[in-house]
């Protein structure tokens, strides 16, 4: 109660525990998107109980040691998905050294514009309200304009040389897999159901972690 809201996202242990879910459930010769449900019904279960046992109160326990640690581990994942996808745009073979090096230009201009823009808020020009506004919105200008500059090398160097891979966007209203909007829970079999529990409970110290810690 009176705790400021905050934006429950993907961050970067939640993805890889989605990855690591989904390379789990094709293993296993499982749906994944039946798994990701019953995973996802079973950690809400755990978030229940810890809202009612008020067991965020745990988080006075954690020290500064605690938070570090678990912020350079969100920077290390970020950094080596990053690096990753990157580096196998200069060695796949459905890509070539064009759109490998467009791939590398559009992520240098975005982390170059937003880490320059992020320290805007201390310069001399503009007014204070435009300063933090510039500051604020700096990975936004990074995005935009590394995104406007995919879409110039497509149209001038055209789609089969320039061509970065996008989301498939269907013509009509529907999924991009063309998939049905409910995902059928009951297609996974039922000690599989029981079975995600498991891993809905490391979903859950994520979680847990995650909006607990980086609120504080």
């Amino acid at each position: 109660a009176a705790q400021p809201m905050t934006i429950i996202g993907s961050t970067g242990p939640v993805l890889a525990f989605v990855a690591t879910l989904a390379h789990l459930a094709s293993k296993m010769d499982l749906p994944f998107l039946p798994l990701y449900s019953w995973t996802g019904l079973w950690t809400a279960f755990y978030c229940f109980l810890s809202s009612i046992t008020s067991f965020s109160n745990s988080v006075k326990f954690l020290t500064r040691f605690t938070d570090e640690i678990f912020s350079v581990l969100v920077s290390c994942i970020f950094v080596v998905e990053a690096v990753s996808d990157i580096a196998r745009t200069f060695t796949s073979p459905l890509s070539n050294f064009t759109k490998a090096l467009l791939s590398l230009l559009c992520a240098t201009t975005t982390y170059t514009l937003a880490t320059s823009l992020k320290k805007f808020r201390q310069s001399i020009y503009f007014n204070k309200s435009i300063r933090n506004t510039i500051s604020n919105f700096a990975p936004t200008i990074g995005v935009i304009t590394a995104t406007l500059l995919a879409r110039w090398a497509r149209l001038s160097q055209g789609p089969r040389a320039a061509a970065l891979p996008c989301l498939n966007i269907p013509q009509t209203f529907a999924t991009s897999s063309g998939r049905p909007w409910l995902t059928p829970l009951f297609d996974l079999p039922v000690w599989a159901r029981w079975g995600a529990a498991l891993p809905a409970l490391m979903a859950f110290v994520l979680l847990f972690l995650d909006q607990n810690i980086t609120v504080r």
